[in-house]
């Protein structure tokens, strides 16, 4: 009786092996949506955009450049008017970026709680490993429009929340150094697309200058009272997006015939990453949630491939224990690679390196389960 036990959970083995995969891979590939819609529209009865959880929207050509609106060994100046609807304490969320291509990231205006967050690259080229950042503490609460300004000259950078600096920061550069670089605007979201805003853009300006304090305080009231600022001749900002359109695909640029804003159908994102190595992570509390759970996640895979693989009724040798390791890995490989397909998901390196640690924890977690339950014949014998 006991030998026809063994061999109906030699049966069943497979099938729960087979269905615990399924499961992983519906867990690591969902919602398989290749061209998700952008969650980007329109705002009701006001000049704005709205960016959803899933949104970004970018320049259609550099912005930044030698022979662009803002140009390097410059000053630079933006204003942008913003209504943030969520608070968000385990990320940072990027309301605007000074992207270059590839993994250049020269400068960031972003959230978090409900800080204004200013984050620049050291080098001018990468803002996961080397950067300087400075916030403005609780200037961006939930569903209140606020108007900021940034100006920097020669390393001087000055940050203004509704006309009043709120900060001055010494040697804090934001443009890049090289002067042969250029890079566009990417608005709503990091290039990668998976650091979201949310919340309305409802006026977007940059100029190739640095704005005083007084004209900061006069463009603040000026918008207050008639929806946008007032300039003298020869004083008008080198972009400026009042998106005044309402609707379609596209947000002019007023101070040109170039540089318009492209708001995309689909979550287009300008920078995929593949594999993302772990020290470029930010270890927010969200990225930590998600180790945990990608260690959990494959501790069943570990813990039913070894005890349908092993020999016999033995424990699991090591060469068992490294395939289905092995094979864990493959798997995790498999989904992560998938994922660079997939705009909503991210590929990561962490995950690899967490799922084939759940599925080994899985694998020895047999072991135990077979020396507790008192299956194992020889139960001296070590690995």
């Amino acid at each position: 009786m006991k030998a026809t036990g063994n061999r109906r959970e030699k049966k069943a083995l497979p099938l729960v092996c087979f269905a615990v995969t399924t499961a992983i891979l519906l867990a690591g590939l969902w919602p398989f949506n290749f061209r998700p819609r952008n969650e980007v529209t329109w705002v009701d009865g006001q000049n704005g955009i709205h960016f959803g959880q899933r949104g970004i929207a970018y320049s259609t050509e550099s912005v930044y450049g030698p022979r662009q609106a803002i140009r390097p060994g410059g000053a630079i100046s933006i204003e942008l008017v913003v209504r943030t609807a969520r608070e968000l304490d385990d990320s940072i969320a990027r309301i605007l970026t000074l992207y270059g291509g590839g993994n250049r990231q020269f400068f960031t205006l972003a959230q978090w709680k409900s800080h204004l967050v200013l984050r620049a690259a050291s080098q001018g080229n990468d803002l996961h490993r080397d950067f300087r950042e400075t916030e403005v503490e609780n200037v961006l609460p939930k569903n209140i429009t606020k108007f900021f300004t940034v100006t920097s000259q020669n390393g001087n950078t000055a940050i203004y929340a509704d006309g009043q600096m709120m900060r001055l920061i010494r040697n804090f550069p934001i443009l890049p150094t090289d002067s042969s670089a250029s890079g566009i605007f990417v608005l709503g979201n990091s290039p990668g697309g998976s650091k979201p805003w949310t919340g309305d853009l409802l006026f977007l300006a940059a100029y190739g200058r640095e704005l005083s304090a007084s004209e900061v305080l006069e463009h603040f009231r000026d918008w207050t009272k008639n929806g946008t600022p007032t300039w003298l001749p020869g004083e008008s900002p080198a972009l400026l997006y009042t998106f005044a359109e309402r609707t379609g695909a596209t947000s002019r640029n007023h101070s040109g015939p170039r540089n318009d804003l492209s708001i995309p159908a689909t979550f287009d994102v300008l920078n995929k990453i593949v594999l993302r190595p772990p020290w470029e992570e930010d270890f927010s509390r969200s990225f930590n949630r998600d180790l945990v759970v990608n260690i959990l996640g494959f501790l069943p895979f570990g813990f039913f491939f070894t005890a349908w693989l092993r020999i016999g009724d033995g424990f699991p040798s090591k060469s068992t224990i490294f395939f289905v390791a092995a094979l864990g890995g493959t798997i995790s490989l498999t989904i992560e690679l998938l994922q660079t397909y997939l705009p909503t998901r991210s590929s990561q390196l962490s995950d690899v390196i967490c799922n084939i640690t759940g599925t080994i924890l899985g694998a020895y977690l047999t072991r135990w389960a077979l020396l507790v339950l008192g299956i194992e014949k020889n139960k001296g014998r070590q690995l």
